[in-house]
């Protein structure tokens, strides 16, 4: 049985003040807090000795009012002083994430990919990451991401969970699909979910305008032509999840940086006829050759941008 918190108040009034939980098995972990001006209030020490013995992460107002036997409106005082202070995260309004532990400080931040776990589940969304993180997480790119992308299908808007920020780009569920979920920590059944390689790239060069991902996205695809798996899925996800825009330049670029006729294929197949061009690269003026069974200027090298990789 765990040893609850002591529901006196606890101030910080050294340099460290070492802290002892009791676990199942007579393990004791110390923790070394810093010297802070917080302090945890009887009430606070309640709620995360409860959280702790019941294993809850994350919580509504009203479990916590039942658990503490306390009015709904001095609850939600509690949890909003609690989340102002950085002990817990609020994820929406009457949805809380509570810590393991005591965060050392006094202010807790969750890993982002937890957040949205937890955040998107009470929403009953589905979801998958994309954009500048994915895009990092692959290897792709070495900027710096400090905002995470979620498409998913019920919330549109950008929200912060804690220091950390997240946008939301609500699409039709049939836009939905190709990721992998990761684990975000060891012993926990939460997941981060993120578009695969080929779908993340596709990502790049439907929303471009969004992620600024072109051309970039041309040399990562070409960095992998000879990648016949890669550039199989990459065919896929256009067909399944691509608008015609992008499915014209990536069949475009496949054909032009001499992938296999039989692997970009199906793209050709699943364009009609157009007498209206666009630009391999909308990023630069629409000047060049027309390539009509495309319906592309060729406004993009890709030759000279391969001999430079």
């Amino acid at each position: 049985m765990r040893t609850p918190f002591s529901e006196n108040t606890k101030r910080l009034k050294t340099d460290l003040y070492p802290i002892s939980l009791i676990l199942a098995g007579s393990q004791v972990i110390r923790n070394n807090v810093q010297k802070s001006s917080w302090e945890l209030g009887p009430l606070e020490s309640r709620l995360l000795s409860w959280s702790q013995m019941t294993g809850e992460g994350c919580v509504r107002t009203s479990e916590v009012a039942a658990a503490l036997r306390m009015p709904l409106s001095r609850t939600y005082e509690l949890l909003g002083r609690m989340a102002q202070s950085g002990i817990v995260i609020q994820l929406a309004r009457g949805l809380y994430l509570l810590p393991e532990k005591l965060p050392p400080g006094g202010r807790w931040q969750p890993p982002i990919e937890l957040a949205l776990w937890f955040y998107l589940q009470a929403k009953g969304a589905r979801w998958q990451e994309t954009g500048l993180m994915a895009f990092n997480r692959y290897g792709l790119s070495e900027q710096a991401a400090n905002v995470a992308t979620v498409y998913n299908d019920k919330v549109s808007g950008r929200r912060r969970f804690g220091k950390l920020e997240a946008v939301f780009i609500k699409v039709d569920g049939s836009r939905l699909g190709d990721f992998a979920d990761e684990e975000i920590a060891s012993g926990i059944p939460q997941r981060r979910r993120i578009g695969t390689l080929a779908r993340v790239v596709l990502d790049a060069v439907y929303d471009y305008s969004r992620f600024g991902s072109l051309p970039n996205a041309y040399r990562w695809i070409a960095a992998r032509r000879e990648d016949a798996r890669f550039c199989g899925e990459l065919v896929r996800c256009a067909n399944q999840y691509g608008n015609v825009a992008s499915r014209r330049r990536i069949g475009w670029l496949l054909e032009r940086i001499g992938v296999a006729e039989r692997i970009w294929t199906p793209l050709r197949k699943s364009l009609k006829k157009s007498s209206a061009f666009i630009p391999v690269d909308p990023s630069r003026p629409a000047r060049g050759a027309t390539n009509s069974v495309w319906g592309v200027v060729e406004n993009y090298d890709s030759k000279q941008e391969s001999a430079h990789e």
